[in-house]
């Protein structure tokens, strides 16, 4: 079933999204941000879901509540 209301996408820099459900979840892809050079910071995301890796670079976002990642390369 489909949730009624909008999904919130936001761009953060090269391949970093956040994707805001109606409901609230929030899924992100290729959370490279432990980089120096990455403009978005740990700190930008205090609450994730899911991230969607899907490029080589590795995924990031360690946190206690961080619940799943999906590799979406070969």
């Amino acid at each position: 079933m489909a949730l009624a209301g909008v999904c919130l996408a936001e761009y953060f820099s090269w391949s970093i999204f956040r994707l805001t459900s109606p409901n609230g979840q929030v899924i992100l892809t290729n959370p490279f941000v432990t980089n120096p050079d990455s403009p978005a910071k740990v700190e930008d995301f205090p609450k994730v879901e899911a991230a969607f890796k899907t490029s080589g670079m590795p995924v990031t976002v360690i946190k206690p509540e961080f619940k799943k990642v999906y590799e979406l390369t070969k």
